[in-house]
């Protein structure tokens, strides 16, 4: 069985992730493969920690594409373009996991493809393993609405101001390749990258959301939507060990996003996540498994001041400073 991973990384900031997810899955899967696409040559330092983990693993394509139709790419199109991605090898392999740019990988107790294979067969779906969430639009909300207004225009505005919520797909998103290509053709990739080009994909979702934008893709190209469980709180779709629940959606390791801060200073959802059984397995991982491993510590000794912070507030969070030797700048 052949799976792969695939994410888009927009502008030269959030390359600094690229070494963590090639390291991750090396140490996590290294039969898996990554197509990891960018819209700009990748910066020597990030490929001086690459060339590191070549010497080990070189089960990946870093693709340098032509988003030359896109240009700019602001945030939200960046985070909406892992959906278009198209190369034909795709179809060489029997499952793709669109994945976050920044959620470090840790191998759990069941391989992750075995998990989600496992979740399609127990929510009866042909192609797709991932949950809905809803999005409540509130009225109140000045800057949503500011987004809505400047992304989609007046008319979206209205229809946000009376329309109660809407749904998305997670980001995290697992597909049965010849399946779900069927239906996601390259066509209809092109018709989409099309729309995200122009803006006008956000009149189809009405607020500006890379995964509402999923929702609509699979909700106009014959995808039962049904099927998927909608998330009912930050962590109830975790539990990486029963995938016989409609409700499933793992982050398969640590989601570097959530450490924003010195502990103390994070949001209930965050705290609900962070002190999870899984996030528990994570870490107990990452400590038995990375910080002891010369090239993660290289990998890590190398990067930029915005991702030692991530980790700085990770072992802080964890009480793990007196594990490693601090992070220099």
């Amino acid at each position: 069985m052949k799976i792969a991973l695939t994410t888009f990384i927009s502008g030269e900031d959030y390359q600094d992730w690229i070494p963590f997810i090639l390291y991750s899955i090396y140490k996590s899967y290294p039969d898996y493969h990554v197509f990891i696409f960018v819209d700009e040559d990748v910066r020597p330092d990030i490929k001086s920690s690459v060339n590191l983990i070549q010497k080990h693993w070189s089960n990946f394509d870093i693709i340098i594409g032509d988003f030359s139709d896109i240009r700019p790419i602001t945030r939200i199109k960046a985070q909406s373009l892992r959906w278009v991605l198209w190369d034909k090898r795709f179809l060489e392999y029997d499952y793709l996991y669109y994945i976050d740019a920044d959620i470090l990988y840790i191998q759990e107790t069941i391989p992750l493809h075995e998990q989600h294979i496992r979740h399609m067969r127990f929510i009866q779906s042909d192609s797709v393993s991932n949950i809905v969430r809803q999005k409540p639009l509130k009225v109140k909300n000045y800057y949503e609405m500011y987004l809505t207004l400047k992304n989609g225009g007046g008319w979206n505005l209205l229809r946000y101001i009376i329309t109660p919520r809407i749904f998305r797909m997670s980001g995290l998103h697992f597909v049965k390749t010849k399946e779900y290509f069927s239906r996601i053709t390259p066509a209809v990739i092109g018709k989409y990258r099309a729309l995200i080009a122009s803006g006008k994909a956000w009149n189809q979702t009405i607020f500006p959301n890379d995964e509402a934008l999923l929702y609509k893709m699979m909700q106009k190209n014959g995808f039962d939507l049904s099927v998927f469980a909608i998330q009912r709180t930050s962590s109830t779709m975790f539990g990486f060990n029963n995938p016989e629940k409609r409700e499933f959606c793992p982050h398969h390791g640590l989601h570097m996003g959530l450490f924003r801060s010195l502990s103390g200073k994070y949001a209930d959802w965050m705290i609900e996540q962070l002190n999870s059984e899984d996030y528990k397995y994570y870490i107990s991982s990452y400590i038995a498994n990375y910080l002891k491993d010369e090239l993660f510590k290289t990998i890590l000794q190398n990067s930029g001041e915005r991702v030692k912070a991530k980790f700085r507030f990770m072992h802080e969070y964890y009480n793990l400073n007196h594990l490693t030797p601090p992070l220099n700048s």
